[in-house]
């Protein structure tokens, strides 16, 4: 199945499975301080840092995973948290804006799988908000937008935009950079 895989690769998809829910006995995970060092550079790679400490939990004792691992894949999970709940913050001020100006927004990708599908928000790797207008609400939700402090990544006008890519550019607010 996962033939194309490294053994870090495949260990590293069996402690991110979802527990089954039962109350078997934490997966047997023996592996090396090279091993432990390994797994965590694959997951910092594949952006699971976060997931991989919060399946962890479920997974294996504590003492199992050596104390540097389990320091970094914390802090991951802290700085990820934080993060995302600043995006969240500033995600409701824009939603806030909208609905005040009668513009209907719908949440798409990481803006809303980190609230509805995982367990806690830190758990989602996000770097920005995708957000869903009308084409005919589009001038008006990037007004919005400016007038919050976010700027364009690149000049555009919102009619050849929606001519050509359906979509605006990226906007971002100050040195915004994911953590």
């Amino acid at each position: 199945m996962h033939a194309h895989l490294t053994p870090i690769q495949r260990t590293l998809l069996q402690l991110l499975r979802r527990p089954d829910g039962s109350r078997t006995p934490p997966t047997p995970v023996d592996l090396t301080a090279a091993e432990w060092e390994a797994l965590l550079m694959e997951a910092g790679r594949q952006d699971v840092m976060p997931l991989l400490h919060y399946r962890l939990q479920f997974r294996l004792e504590r003492a199992a995973i050596p104390a540097p691992i389990l320091e970094s894949l914390q802090n991951a999970f802290l700085k990820n948290t934080a993060y995302i709940s600043l995006l969240y913050r500033e995600l409701q001020q824009i939603l806030s804006a909208c609905q005040q100006e009668g513009i209907p927004v719908i949440l798409l990708k990481g803006s809303y799988l980190a609230k509805q599908v995982y367990p806690e928000i830190g758990l989602r790797p996000m770097s920005d908000m995708d957000l869903m207008v009308q084409p005919r609400d589009l001038p008006r939700a990037g007004a919005i937008t400016e007038r919050l402090g976010y700027t364009p990544s690149y000049p555009h006008r919102t009619d050849v935009e929606m001519a050509f890519s359906h979509q605006m550019p990226m906007y971002r607010k100050g040195n915004d950079s994911h953590p």
